[in-house]
């Protein structure tokens, strides 16, 4: 509006102190992971530790560790395929499988930033836990260890 003055600018809400529950089973990984999407879950989590999270993040992060198995697998099929292919009435089109890499590649970005794994989140969340408490967070879970042991045993052939 022409003539008026802004007023002062209003003191932001203080963020609620973030300290979720941290049972044991607050990180078990959701059972319906992949084998490939538990060691993710493994080889990823210790990245975790810096942040504070709590139950209400392991479907998001086991959707992440799927999300990570799933593009590993779409890239090594599609290591050999062309980046076009034939449309069904002969027209020049993208490969499928590119787009649906890109659409997972999307998925794992936004799930990424709902973690704080993105230099965006990180920044919110420091603002957020500026006066949060830091905690140990409990070990990877058993279920994790045995599947790896599984998966060693079938590479090794027995």
């Amino acid at each position: 509006m022409a003539g008026s003055k802004p007023g002062p600018k209003p003191k932001p809400k203080p963020a609620p102190e973030v300290i979720p529950e941290l049972e044991e089973e607050a990180l078990h990984p959701l059972k319906q992971l992949s084998d490939r999407a538990l060691e993710v879950w493994e080889e990823e989590l210790p990245h975790l530790r810096k942040f504070l999270i709590s139950r209400a993040d392991v479907a998001v992060f086991s959707r992440y560790c799927e999300c990570i198995a799933r593009i590993e697998e779409m890239e090594e099929a599609a290591e050999d395929q062309p980046f076009t292919v034939a449309g069904a009435y002969g027209n020049i089109m993208k490969n499928p499988i590119f787009q649906m890499i890109e659409n997972q590649d999307k998925l794992l970005a936004s799930l990424a930033h709902k973690l704080g794994m993105t230099p965006t989140a990180r920044k919110i969340l420091k603002g957020q836990m500026k006066d949060a408490k830091p905690v140990e967070l409990p070990s990877v879970p058993d279920e994790v260890a045995r599947r790896r042991e599984r998966l060693d045993k079938k590479a090794r052939g027995h």
